[in-house]
């Protein structure tokens, strides 16, 4: 969401097509999954909550139109994450094995 929010402020709906088109790693398995719509609302309040996005509503529309956007504190630790998030991109295929030889230690 974070990365989704980095261009600038996106709508609820922009957002729920995002993770529509969306495949998350597993972070211990390494094989990819679904991001399930169910999780985006949970995710929204829980950024908010943390005070890494905001949230507007314009009022009187209908259905109520929600926008959220990064706040100082989020455009803070992406820069500070993104260099390790762009190294494990291109590093994916041996994060992958290290995994692999994790779980068949530990099986």
């Amino acid at each position: 969401m974070l990365l989704a929010l980095s261009t600038g402020p996106r709508r609820y709906t922009e957002l729920l097509e995002t993770i529509r088109t969306s495949s998350a790693v597993d972070a211990w398995t390494g094989r990819k999954r679904h991001i399930h719509d169910s999780i985006l609302h949970r995710t929204l309040r829980r950024l908010e909550r943390d005070g890494l996005i905001h949230r507007t509503e314009e009022s009187g529309v209908w259905p109520r139109s929600v926008s959220y956007e990064l706040t100082p504190a989020a455009h803070k630790l992406l820069q500070a994450a993104m260099p390790g998030v762009l190294w494990s991109h291109q590093h994916q295929e041996l994060i992958t094995q290290a995994q692999q030889r994790a779980l068949t230690r530990a099986g």
